[in-house]
């Protein structure tokens, strides 16, 4: 069991389609032979990462990966949870190195190669926009299809059941409901 944090530097807005992008970053980034199962924690935020789109993608994520993955949303915690500490770290970092005129920051790039000097225990990776909209037309298609998912806000765990259904659960240790619902064509919502 091992815990990474990671910090992916842009030179865009964070949104539905860089979010794919990003996480696909940090698992190229890593040797994911003999892993089975991926856990993901992310914060609750409905424009990054808890949208139709985002989570219509876990159908998908099985077979663009080869593993299986649970994606896990933080509670609410308004800019005090850990990923906003590993953020926070890599931009107070940053942000000194900047101020003491080590270095000058005009671009993504540039922080990126900063945060890579400053941060030695963070793993630091950087995104071109170039990457992000490589992606964007195999992830529109997949996107519009995604349902409009009622309620998302009260999940806080989701993982794939099969290719059109995602499982999701009020926390990520709930085991009374799991509730089934699909991403891509109406039926009822299954309680299992």
């Amino acid at each position: 069991n091992q815990t990474d944090s990671y910090a992916v530097v842009s030179d865009l807005t964070h949104s539905k389609y860089s979010v794919w992008t990003f996480l696909k970053c940090i698992f190229d980034h890593h040797d994911l032979s003999g892993i089975e199962e991926i856990h993901v924690f992310t914060d609750n935020c409905a424009a990054q990462f808890k949208s139709r789109y985002v989570i219509s993608n876990l159908c998908f994520l099985e077979d663009d990966l080869g593993l299986k993955l649970t994606w896990n949303h933080f509670a609410a915690s308004h800019g005090k949870g850990a990923v906003d500490g590993v953020g926070g770290v890599v931009k107070g970092k940053v942000w000194i190195a900047s101020k003491s005129r080590k270095v000058v920051v005009n671009s993504a790039k540039d922080f990126y190669e900063c945060a890579t000097t400053e941060c030695d225990k963070i793993n630091i990776l950087y995104t071109p926009k170039e990457d992000v909209e490589a992606n964007r037309s195999i992830l529109d298609a997949r996107f519009s299809r995604a349902l409009e998912i009622t309620g998302i806000q009260s999940y806080h765990s989701f993982r794939r059941a099969d290719e059109t259904h995602v499982y999701a659960r009020q926390t990520a240790v709930s085991k009374e409901t799991k509730i089934s619902f699909t991403a891509f064509s109406k039926t009822e919502t299954e309680i299992y």
